[in-house]
């Protein structure tokens, strides 16, 4: 079939396209759909995804950071850092590496009853507030030991503001302890000390898992995932951190409350990104 004059379709092996500057990209933005990609103006950007088209990573509106824990400083890429006087922090744990997860954070308590400790990436309360863009944050993760009436330990992973042994006065978070929601994950939002908690139907167990929290551009929603589906009673839409001040960075802590036990956590791997909603 001939279209004289006229561009041809993408279902008849055409691109639609009537015109091209240089450096345009063609890519797929819907079903037997073809749309340009200019290139970008900032040199050295990185050609990304949005999660639903390729875009160009620019450092004035696109965040991202990955962490793998291949360095053998504890603070490792992002500057991880921990102000708690107990437990041992290590980076690059050599006896629990696998060929599958290469370098890791090791959080350990220690044989004194009650450890606690927060790797956070700022000083004080967090670098982030919440409501600029929609925030993503993934790791892969695991623990060695769970929780039990002789052994019992507290697990928190997420976005918050505090390195104490109580809950982050801000934030949003994963937590774990046998005698809650029968051994089940929790998920939590926090603005102030007001806390919102939801049951999943999730049981912790030691095996690496795929963990996400997705705080939508207004911070009016926050998503839950582990392994890439969406846990039950996620979205929580209360008590999530906006207001000037409560910042946020993220966190992982592990507490034991009970026995004398050492007890380890496995980080694997951090990836934090955000689409700013107005760029810089």
């Amino acid at each position: 079939m001939a279209f004289q004059g006229k561009p041809i379709p993408e279902t008849e092996g055409g691109t639609a396209q009537t015109s091209y500057a240089a450096g345009d990209l063609l890519y797929a933005s819907g079903t037997n759909a073809l749309s340009k990609l200019a290139i970008d103006t900032q040199q050295g950007d990185l050609l990304g995804t949005n999660g639903t088209i390729p875009v160009w990573k620019n450092g004035l509106k696109y965040v991202y950071m990955v962490d793998d824990f291949l360095t053998t400083s504890i603070r490792s890429c992002l500057g991880w850092q921990t102000s708690l006087s107990v437990g041992l922090v290590s980076s690059n744990n050599g006896s629990s590496i696998v060929s599958t997860n290469p370098g890791l954070m090791s959080l350990a308590t220690v044989t004194t009853g009650t450890a606690c400790y927060m790797l956070y990436n700022s000083a004080g309360n967090g670098s982030i507030l919440l409501g600029g863009g929609e925030l993503h944050i993934k790791w892969v993760s695991k623990l060695n030991n769970l929780s039990d009436g002789s052994q019992t330990t507290i697990l928190q992973m997420g976005l918050g503001d505090a390195d104490a042994t109580t809950a982050p006065v801000n934030g949003c978070w994963f937590e774990y302890t046998h005698s809650v929601n029968s051994g089940k994950w929790t998920i939590n939002t926090s603005q102030a000390s007001t806390v919102t908690t939801a049951n999943t139907n999730t049981t912790v167990d030691t095996n690496y898992h795929n963990y996400e929290i997705i705080v939508n551009a207004a911070a009016t929603s926050v998503s839950f995932k582990i392994d890439g589906t969406e846990v039950t009673n996620s979205p929580i839409t209360t008590n999530i951190p906006t207001s000037s001040g409560q910042c946020v960075g993220p966190f992982f802590k592990f507490q034991q409350t009970v026995g004398t036990n050492s007890r380890i956590f496995l980080l694997d791997l951090f990836i934090l990104s955000q689409i700013l909603t107005s760029s810089r």
